[in-house]
């Protein structure tokens, strides 16, 4: 459960995430094509962006062992933002690196936030089938009571 593609998933996406953000410094420096020049998608994105940052931080007022080994995970969390979606930890990060693209949206640098959201959800979907062996019950009633992933209605 600690690995994924032979590296820790916060090793990995913190990469990603950091090579996006450096290729859209890159681009701005090198003048990259872009979707749109609007101020209006530009505040759209950092709005975005720091809305992730914000639910990153409350989440983590309710789950105060995000960052430990899955091992040391001991029981469901479902207070917060958890009692609405299962992810709500991994749908901040999804926030901030799509905000970051729409903020900048440099048409080459597309693939890398859809690859990140895509990790992510394997992730959680790796993390599901971690948690339904390691809590058992506890967690197959958490995933009844709480149907969606990331976005309540969508997924």
């Amino acid at each position: 459960m600690d690995r994924l593609l032979g590296v820790a998933p916060n090793f990995l996406l913190n990469a990603l995430g950091a090579l996006e953000f450096g290729l859209h410094i890159y681009g701005e420096i090198y003048d990259w094509e872009k979707f749109s020049s609007s101020y209006s998608m530009i505040v759209f994105g950092v709005a975005l962006l720091m809305a992730g940052v914000v639910v990153h931080m409350i989440c983590h007022k309710s789950h105060t062992h995000a960052h430990k080994r899955a091992d040391e995970i001991q029981s469901v969390i479902t207070s917060g933002a958890f009692s609405k979606i299962r992810h709500p930890m991994y749908l901040s990060i999804m926030m901030i690196i799509w905000g970051m693209y729409i903020a900048w949206n440099f048409i080459v640098i597309l693939p890398l936030p859809i690859l990140i959201t895509l990790l992510l959800y394997v992730l959680a979907k790796r993390e599901e089938r971690y948690l339904l062996e390691h809590l058992g019950n506890e967690y197959k009633r958490y995933m009844a009571s709480v149907h969606w992933m990331f976005i309540p209605g969508v997924i």
